[in-house]
Order: structure tokens, then C-alpha cells, then sequence
């Protein structure tokens, strides 16, 4: 199959920032496939992530979760609810800041389709988020968990009466939320919550005490981390423009190896991927499951020749030792498979010839064999029916799109572009 290159694209000439940032919404919705872990690399390319854009995950949506989360919490603490009394109030509380956000907000509202049907809440996607930058305090405990302890937290925050009959409480300092975010609250200069009701009205716009707070936070996890990230440092360099892949945007000098690692890993598993497709549309229709409605032999030579010379000038060796250095390579098979694709690749003379390689074949088999034992799509016909294989449409906008053909993994760029824009955007705003 020839496949023709269509000029798609979804652009917006002299628009507000709302309109700038809904048609980024819109575009983030074509790089869903970059977060699919096909071969095993999710462990790999999450640890990079972290690297990268920290305290964020594929499924978030907008920054000023991290505010609105504390601040439904905060009236839980007031009406001194716990267990399961507590659990129950949340979700009502996260329903009622849903209906607030569909007033203003079309795009990025967690739940607005399923609606009471949701199966995460907000608070559930970005309570690990709060925990590592220090939103909440207590980092090793789970939202379950905190509900359960709000007792405890309860009986310290009672008053009692000394010698003299004069009361105080037990434990005045005891807090589960950062100070700074709680005055921000109180001061009136974020969210507010009156007599346990959500605003009417609500939108994902940080106000400036919100962003400098937010922006103060993630430096300060880079700080503890010892390096900085390529949100931290795009926020600190106030810079508003979208991106899709690290390598898109100025990063810090010390973050160079491992962008560039990052970058080679990226167009390793979009060729290795396609590689697997193959055998499994091969393998569909030699069990006559299906006859495939498409040939990906032409899309893998346009990444073979897209990739070739700078997968060709990869230190592996350096990028597995970078890997290990942040804990990457967990799983089974991770640097062998590398190792021995990536030379496979080098040494082939054409795509073709790589794409129908025995051994490359073989490599594959026997990666999905460890990766996915029991659902192995290449040995069990049930798994291998189940597979929803790429459509022509697909195919057709990755192959028009240079980036989409050269990389299979954005390291969440596009999660942490939208995180730096609502913070920037945020640090910018008059209020």
C-alpha cells in the first residue's frame, strides 16, 4: 500500500489565549498513541518522564487540579468528617466542581462525559502529584488513608482544659496541607468555598498566587532532586508556547543525555512497534482472523529512512547506563532487546530487509512472550482477535507527520506543555 501525505493540520491565526489553549487541547488528542506501551517500555519511558515532567501522569488533564483537590479536602477537615462519611463527601464535592467547570471550561473537565459513572476522580488522579510536591504533607500516605486517619486528626485539633481551666489544643502545628496553599486559600486569592458549597462558576485559569505558589512548588522539587526538569525550567523561563516532545523546547544543559537518549529510545520503539504490528497482521491472517485492511511495510520504510542515521550514531551503552541511573531498566529483557534490535537495524541494507529479519522476528516473539505472558497477541488466537490493529486514517496522519513517524513516546511533553502554559499564563494574569 502507497501511502499519499495529506496536509492536516489545526492551527489558529490572531486568537485569545483561551483559543490558543483549547486548540492545544484539541492537537493533545492525536498523541493519545504515545502513551501505549505495546513491547514492555512503559517502565523505561515513565522513568525518563519523571525525568522530565515530574508530579504529572498521562491521564491529568489541567494545573489547577493541584489547588482545586486541597482546597475540597480543606472543607472535608472543617466539617470534620471521616472514613467513609469523608469519601462520600469528597465525590460529592468533585461532582459539584465538575457541573462548576462545565459552566465555563469545554475541554479538560475530568469526568464530563461519564459523570457520577466516573471510575477516577480528580482526587484520585492527581493525589500522588500532591503528595511529591508537597502539596499534601503527609508523602507516604494514600487518599484512602488519609480519610481513615482524619480521626486522629480530629482529636488533635480538639481543645481541652489544663490545671488552670484554661483550654488549648492538643496539637495546634498538626496540618495535612502545606501552609503557604492554606493562607493562599483564607486570603482569598484562590478558590473560594463558602459554607461547603463549590462556586457556581469555575475555571482552569490560575490566578497569580496560585501560579507562584505552583511554580515555587515544582522548583522546589527539582531542587530536592537534584536537577532540574524541563517544567521547572520552562516556567522559570516564562515560556508559553506549546510543545510535543522534549526535544522541542529549550531544556537545561545537564538534562542534554538523557533528551538525547530519550529522543534515539523514542524512534527506536515507533520502528520496533510497527515491526510488531507487522507480525500481527501477518499472523491475523495466516489464522484467518482477518485479511489485513492495510500493509505497513511502506510507513516502516519512510521511519527507516527517517531514523536511520541518527539511530545509527547511537551510544546505547551510554543510554543503558543513563537508564539504570534512574531506575529504568526493571524489566526482564529491556537491555538485550534494545541492544539487539537497534544492531539489527544498523546493519540492515534496506527497510525491508529489516522488516522481514527471522531474527528480528524472533527478538519480538520472544519480548511480547515476557511482557505479556498469559495475553501474548503472537501465540493465543483469543488476544490476537481482540487487537484492534491501526486504520488507514491512522496510518495516513503518521506517515504526513514527520514527528509522529520518527517517535513512539512524547515522555508526557504534552501533559507538562499544558502545565507550563497554565502557570506561565497564570503568572501573567491580574489577579
Amino acid at each position: 500500500m502507497t501511502v499519499v501525505p495529506q496536509s492536516t493540520c489545526v492551527g489558529w491565526i490572531d486568537l485569545g489565549e483561551d483559543d490558543q489553549r483549547r486548540a492545544r487541547e484539541y492537537l493533545s488528542q492525536f498523541n493519545a498513541d504515545n502513551t501505549l506501551d505495546e513491547l514492555g517500555f512503559g517502565v523505561l519511558r515513565d522513568a525518563f518522564a519523571d525525568v522530565f515532567f515530574p508530579a504529572t501522569n498521562t491521564i491529568m488533564t489541567r494545573t489547577r487540579y493541584l489547588v482545586f483537590i486541597p482546597a475540597l479536602c480543606l472543607v472535608i477537615e472543617q466539617e470534620k468528617l471521616v472514613g467513609k462519611a469523608a469519601t462520600r463527601r469528597l465525590t460529592e464535592l468533585e461532582n459539584g466542581l465538575r457541573e462548576s467547570l462545565r459552566t465555563e471550561e469545554s475541554l479538560g473537565v475530568i469526568g464530563e462525559r461519564a459523570k457520577e459513572s466516573l471510575s477516577r476522580y480528580p482526587s484520585s488522579i492527581y493525589w500522588s502529584s500532591l503528595r511529591r510536591l508537597g502539596i499534601f504533607l503527609h508523602s507516604n500516605w494514600g487518599l484512602a488513608y488519609y480519610q481513615v486517619h482524619l480521626a486522629e486528626f480530629h482529636a488533635s485539633m480538639n481543645a481541652e482544659r489544663d490545671d488552670d481551666g484554661l483550654s488549648h489544643l492538643n496539637n495546634p502545628e498538626r496540618r495535612n496541607w502545606d501552609k503557604d496553599l492554606c493562607d493562599t486559600l483564607a486570603d482569598g486569592h484562590s478558590i473560594m468555598i463558602g459554607e461547603g458549597k463549590v462556586p457556581a462558576s469555575l475555571n482552569f485559569a490560575l490566578t497569580r498566587h496560585e501560579a507562584r505558589y505552583l511554580g515555587a512548588k515544582f522548583k522546589a522539587l527539582a531542587l530536592q532532586e537534584g536537577r532540574p526538569s524541563i517544567l521547572s525550567h520552562l516556567i522559570e523561563q516564562r515560556y508559553a508556547n506549546s510543545f510535543g516532545y522534549p526535544w522541542d523546547v529549550p531544556y537545561p544543559s545537564s538534562l542534554t543525555p538523557y533528551v538525547k537518549h530519550a529522543r534515539c529510545f523514542s524512534m527506536l520503539t515507533r520502528g520496533a512497534t510497527l515491526q510488531y504490528f507487522h507480525l500481527l497482521l501477518r499472523e491475523r491472517k495466516i489464522r484467518g482472523i482477518a485479511k489485513p485492511a492495510c500493509d505497513l511495510a511502506d510507513l516502516f520504510a519512510r521511519w527507516w529512512k527517517a531514523t536511520r542515521q541518527e539511530l545509527a550514531g547511537w551510544q546505547v551503552d551510554q543510554f543503558l547506563i543513563v537508564a539504570a541511573g534512574i531506575d529504568g531498566l526493571r524489566r526482564a529483557n529491556d537491555a538485550v532487546f534494545i541492544k539487539n534490535w537497534l544492531k539489527l537495524n544498523i546493519e540492515a541494507t534496506n527497510a525491508q530487509g529489516l522488516l522481514e529479519n527471522a531474527e528480528a522476528h524472533a527478538l519480538i516473539r520472544h519480548r511480547e512472550r515476557i511482557t505479556r505472558p498469559s495475553k501474548s497477541r503472537l501465540h493465543h488466537s483469543e488476544y490476537l482477535q481482540r487487537w484492534k490493529p491501526p486504520d488507514l486514517a491512522e496510518i495516513e496522519w503518521m506517515a504526513s507527520n514527520p514527528d509522529r513517524l520518527r517517535f513512539g513516546l512524547d515522555y508526557r511533553a504534552w501533559i507538562g506543555s499544558t502545565f507550563v502554559w497554565d502557570i506561565v499564563s497564570g503568572l501573567a494574569g491580574a489577579s
